[in-house]
This record gives structure tokens, sequence and C-alpha cells, in this order.
């Protein structure tokens, strides 16, 4: 039973006859909602070298009893600006919609992320890095992939006319930027160096190619194209183990990975075999792409009634299913994307203010030595 002294109102218990101190055996009772007592808190919660709850909760108790006293240690330790700052974790905001490019129909490769992976070690004879560029579809999702035996802007020239001459015309491409930190800095340099020379610059002027950078720190923008790099990497781990191959047989696995990661469902895997098969970036590289024109010689072939009869047949139906096909894409896997990431709770994930200070995730490992700017 709790009683009064000079002091004040001491608990009681059954430690009469114990060898401790009189606040040890009989601490003050403090309540909860007082400013003395917060004082009191973050006095102890200095003495304990900002523990956490438990610690400081006894370190209180110790002299003190508090009401409701582990609550007010909590609150106490949420208000703390050093443990605040040390165990600040990135904020989750609202998703946001996804732009544009990567949710119209368009042709496979029309828009398209670049990125790099590598170095793979390749026997030339003696071990020499490559690397591999690969190309991702932002509509469609599919792959292309090409090995380079170097970061040189020629190499990168070379791969990427490979990539137009078989995959048909790019209007857009997404890379990272020079500040995105999910990359070694020495593979965004290169990347950056290639793309800034004048030659690279000529020749996606002359094929009239949107080139667009993401956001500074905002690696995330690249997903797309991030996640298929992941796949490509697991891939080759899994597959080739300690294995030294030639430029050849590298060239031929990646195809092989290439093809496999096309032929990935993009749409949901029915168990029962009289429903549909599941959707692929494969269908659409079969499908949809710019044809060149017919050759002369086909003209007297055009000129006969029957054969014209059944050539106009041909693309009707070559028409209807590529338009049942981009209503698949629509229903099985663009409607899908609304609930692909979970969605959250304004309230428990507030938006960003103007005026709020933030704390700016940089590569030094201690929290305490990053910035603090305002937004």
């Amino acid at each position: 039973m709790p009683y009064l002294d000079e002091n004040g109102i001491r608990l009681g218990g059954r430690l009469e006859f114990c060898n401790l101190s009189m606040d040890e055996k009989h601490p003050l009772i403090l309540p909860q909602n007082s400013w003395l007592t917060t004082l009191i808190v973050c006095r102890e919660h200095n003495k304990v070298m900002h523990g956490g709850t438990a610690s400081t909760l006894a370190q209180v108790r110790s002299n003190y009893w508090i009401l409701k006293g582990r609550q007010l240690v909590k609150k106490v330790i949420r208000n703390c600006f050093i443990c605040r700052k040390y165990l600040a974790k990135p904020i989750d905001q609202l998703t946001s919609p996804l732009p544009s490019d990567r949710i119209n129909q368009t042709p496979a490769f029309s828009v398209s992320g670049l990125d790099f992976a590598g170095p793979l070690c390749v026997n030339f004879g003696e071990l020499q890095n490559s690397y591999i560029v690969l190309f991702t579809c932002g509509v469609t999702r599919a792959l292309h992939l090409e090995l380079v035996s170097d970061m040189t802007t020629n190499s990168f020239l070379l791969a990427f006319r490979r990539f137009l001459v078989r995959r048909g015309c790019c209007k857009v491409i997404y890379s990272d930027n020079a500040k995105t930190f999910l990359k070694s800095k020495k593979e965004i340099e290169n990347l950056s160096r290639i793309l800034s020379q004048s030659m690279v610059q000529n020749f996606i002027a002359k094929e009239r190619i949107i080139w667009k950078n993401i956001i500074e720190r905002s690696p995330s923008w690249g997903g797309f194209y991030e996640r298929l790099v992941r796949s490509v990497k697991e891939s080759l781990h899994k597959i080739l183990g300690k294995a030294l191959l030639s430029f050849e047989e590298m060239t031929t696995i990646l195809n092989e990975i290439e093809s496999v990661l096309n032929l990935r469902p993009l749409s949901y895997v029915y168990e029962e075999n009289d429903e549909p098969r599941p959707l692929t970036p494969m269908h659409f590289l079969n499908f949809g792409q710019n044809q060149p024109t017919y050759p002369v010689t086909f003209a007297e072939i055009l000129e006969n009634a029957s054969t014209k009869s059944s050539l106009l047949k041909r693309k009707k139906y070559q028409q209807l299913l590529l338009k049942q096909l981009w209503h698949r894409w629509k229903k099985q896997y663009l409607l899908d994307l609304r609930t692909a990431h979970s969605v959250k709770n304004p309230e428990t994930h507030p938006e960003l203010k103007v005026g709020d200070v933030v704390l700016i995730e940089e590569n030094t490992k201690n929290k305490l030595e990053r910035t603090l700017p305002r937004t």
C-alpha cells in the first residue's frame, strides 16, 4: 500500500527487509501528466546513453514509480531529437501515378529502359571484363540483351544499332541518373560518359529518339528495368556458378536467358486447362512491329486479284489477333497495375509538406552526421 512521508507519497511493497536503499524499496510515486515527471524521465534517458524503453524504465524505477510509466517513457523516446534522428526510417509516401509512356498502347520497345550489368569475366584467351546492355520495354515488359566487350562509346553504339534493327523503332528511352545510388559509382560514371559523347548524341538525334533521365536520388523511377537486371543476374549466377565462358558462349547463354524471361507470365496463371494461357512479353514481339515496305518484286503478286484478296483476308485476321492481344493486355495486365502495390493510408503515411524538417538518406553510416534540410 502507498504511504505518505516527508518527501511525498511512496510505493509500498514486500521488500522492507531487503538490503536496498530507501528509494529502491519504496520509490516516490509521480503522476504521468506532469512536466516535472517528463524532465525526470529525460534525465534518466540521458543517463542510460539514450537507451531503449526497457533500460530507461528500469533506470527511472530505481528512484521513482510513475503511473503508466512505460507509456511516458515511450513518448519521451519518440520525442528525443537524437533518438529520432538515429532511428529514423525512410518516409513511405503515397504511390504516384505511372507515367503515360508506360500505360498507353505502343509497339514493343517503342518506350524502353536502358541499363548496364556487369562486369562479367569472359575468356578471350585471357580474362577480360565484358558487360551486358539491357533494353526493357516499358509497356510490354519485354527484354533485349546485348553483350559488349567493353564500356567504350563505339561498343555501346554497335549494341544500340543491333537493338534498333532487331526490335524496330524506339521513340523514348529511360536511363539512370548519375546520382542514382543503386549502382557502383564507376558504372554510373561510365554510362554518363558514354551518353554524353557527341557521337552518341548525333546518333540519337538522327534516329529522333527522346532520351529521358530519371530524377536524381530516385532509382525507383527506373524500377521497370532494374527488376529485370536482378532477374538476369540471378539466372547467370545459378547457371554459370564459377564457370568461365568464351564471348560466343556467354552470348548464347544471354540469348537463352532473354528468351526465357520473355516467356514469363504477365497475367494470372490459371490452374484449369480450359482457361486461356497467361499473357507473356513474347506475344508482343511477334505482333505490332513496324513492318518494312514490300519489295518491288512483289508488285506482280499484288496485281493478281485472288492473291490480293487472300492477302487482305490475312491482314484483317492479323489485325483482329492484334486487337485481341491488346485487349487482353488492358484487361489482364494494365488494370492489375492499380493494385500492384499496397495502398498507403494517408493517416499513417502523411505526405511531406512545405517547411517539414527531413533527414537526407546519404552514404554516411553515422545517421547523426546527416543533414537536416527543410522541404
